[in-house]
């Protein structure tokens, strides 16, 4: 079995996406020395696995393992037990690390310059000679994600030495902050191997094992402190794992120092309160709200796993910054839809593109410029606003109130102006948004979804058939806009934000009462003059600015005729006396998403 091939099963036996039995049994009715292409191909076409998009992510995850050279374990094709191969001591371990180029005291032999791996369209995969546009990784882009990767599956020994490049808390009345006091320096250890430029004196990591918890909490504040100063949006603390952070979507190692389960333990329980430490033993989960004596906060996410306890600090920024700091080009056009008293705004994306700050600038800027009564559901509760020509009243779910739908329940009898909503959640709490906006409230929401058309599939897809006609009605006339927004790497370094805006006219209300949501993009395109502009508009108009490279655009964008002109604007005419290194370079926009 070739060795990308033998990655694709360990990668899907460990995710969950086949068993060993079946990985054993798909490759004994294949020949033996099948390209990775046609294994995969032969999960799709004999109906192993119905996620394509889990399909393509574990086939580019194995084509790099494989570019490396490593040898993945699969006892369990031998043995024929399902399940992630049993830990190994470190000596056992560091021979296989040898073959990804990482040895004590080394750094991660560089990837290829360019790798290609072609993309997997819904239902197919491309075969070798296919015309399918590739999808590139460069080896700083990615060098991050598989040093992680390998991680995660126990490939790398303790004591390697990698350096490791990889992109919204909140405590909601003032009986329930976490006064925490200033980030104190235990003591100066050399952390310029790992990341050179903290800027901080970092805690001495050998010494954590046998720090009393007062310690424990003083380096979790040393170690916040930093990755603040180094602008980074998460924090990763977990058992038996070097401790990282993610910045522009790029992950970085903290430290070498593989954390041990009870100093983990130690750290991410030194700063939490008695009832919120009860709750967590019983329930095994906690997401809460941290607030330190600097007014910093953290959205904090407790969770067990195999090895032991993990925790997540999301740093929350400390000021709110107004719409038109944030890059979107349009936001004259996002900020208009502010105008409106009444119906329903929801603005998406997925997990960490931004939202959270999104919804903030527009609280802020309704509540720079409107003398309303502002009710926010979250949970937890992340930036905390002060009043000023509104009046605010802030919610938590779980502290101030049991769900999202109790919650919104109880705001419409507290004559409320505008409802801000933490998130579409379910049946109830859609429901009774739309009931909320169609009673005569202004109210903003967030989802998980790519565009305005899946944004309304979901929303309106939550209900059963006997209620749809209804619903697409309500919904066609409460709508008042869909902002959908998405991170992506910037050339040269950062992010960038491109977006969708759907607002709704009579001809898009028309559509959604209708249900013929495919007809949303032609609606947006012919829609310039009311402020629409559709995901793949933006992220070429981002390409055609230099910010992003064109294998990301092209990656990216749907639209043919958008991909047809980002290739013949970055492959010119050989009599083109424009550089080729210049070409979809323009003036870099501004912008918080950078």
């Amino acid at each position: 079995m070739n060795a990308d091939v033998k990655w694709f099963c360990r990668l899907a036996i460990d995710q969950l996406l086949l068993s060993a039995d079946l990985c054993r049994n798909l490759a004994g009715s294949l020949e033996p020395d099948c390209d990775l292409l046609t294994f995969a191909q032969a999960v799709v076409d004999q109906g192993l696995c119905e996620d394509m998009e889990k399909v393509q992510e574990v086939l580019n995850a194995a084509f790099q393992h494989a570019q490396n050279g490593v040898e993945p374990i699969l006892d369990e094709l031998e043995s024929g037990q399902d399940g992630p191969p049993s830990p190994r001591e470190p000596d056992e371990d560091a021979g296989r690390t040898q073959k990804i180029g990482i040895t004590p005291g080394k750094a991660p032999a560089p990837m290829p310059e360019r790798t290609q791996v072609m993309a997997v369209e819904k239902g197919t995969l491309p075969n070798a000679g296919g015309t399918q546009a590739p999808l590139t990784f460069d080896d700083d882009d990615d060098l991050g994600d598989l040093v992680m990767e390998a991680l995660e599956h126990e490939i790398l020994p303790d004591d390697a030495d990698v350096d490791v490049y990889d992109l919204d808390a909140q405590p909601s009345f003032e009986e329930d902050v976490e006064e925490i006091g200033e980030p104190a320096i235990i003591s100066t250890q050399s952390a310029d191997a790992v990341v050179p430029d903290f800027g901080t004196e970092m805690p001495d990591w050998e010494a954590l094992p046998s720090c009393t918890p007062e310690q424990a909490g003083e380096s979790l504040k040393c170690i916040l402190s930093a990755a603040r100063a180094l602008g980074a949006s998460d924090v990763h603390l977990s058992a038996n794992a070097a401790p990282f952070m993610r910045i522009h979507n790029e992950i970085k190692l903290i430290a070498q120092t593989v954390l041990a389960p009870a100093t983990v333990e130690t750290l991410t329980t030194a700063l939490l309160s008695e009832k919120r430490l009860k709750h967590f033993q019983e329930n095994k989960d906690l997401t809460y709200a941290l607030q330190l004596e600097d007014r910093s906060r953290y959205r904090v996410n407790l969770v067990e796993h195999k090895e032991g306890l993990k925790s997540t600090y999301h740093l929350v920024p400390k000021e709110i910054r107004p719409l038109s700091e944030l890059g979107f080009p349009n936001h004259e056009n996002i900020s208009n839809l502010l105008d409106n008293h009444n119906g329903l705004i929801v603005v998406t994306g997925p997990a960490g593109s931004g939202k959270t700050t999104t919804l903030a600038a527009m609280v802020d800027e309704l509540n720079r410029k409107r003398y309303d009564h502002v009710i926010t559901v979250e949970d937890p509760i992340e930036i905390l606003y002060s009043s000023r020509k509104c009046y605010i009243t802030q919610r938590e779910v779980g502290t101030h109130t049991r769900t999202y739908a109790s919650a919104l329940k109880g705001a419409l009898r507290e004559d409320p102006d505008i409802i801000v909503i933490g998130e579409l959640h379910d049946l109830e709490t859609i429901e009774m948004a739309i009931t909320a906006a169609e009673t005569g409230h202004l109210v903003i929401s967030t989802l998980h979804t790519g565009n305005a058309a899946n944004t309304l599939n979901r929303i309106l897809g939550v209900f059963p058939p006997s209620q749809q006609q209804q619903i697409r009605a309500m919904a066609s006339e409460s709508l008042r806009g869909v902002l959908c927004q998405e991170l992506l790497p910037k050339r040269g370094g950062g992010v960038t934000v491109a977006n969708e805006l759907f607002v709704n006219t009579p001809a898009g209300a028309n559509i959604i009462r209708e249900g013929g949501m495919h007809h949303l993009a032609g609606v947006m395109q012919t829609g310039v003059n009311e402020g629409m502009r559709s995901m793949d508009q933006s992220i070429y108009e981002l390409f055609e600015a230099g910010e992003i490279t064109e294998e990301l655009a092209l990656s990216k964008v749907k639209s043919r005729e958008l991909t047809r002109r980002i290739q013949n604007t970055a492959q010119p005419d050989d009599d083109d006396d424009e550089p080729a290194a210049d070409i979809g370079r323009g003036k870099p926009k501004k912008g918080w998403f950078k």
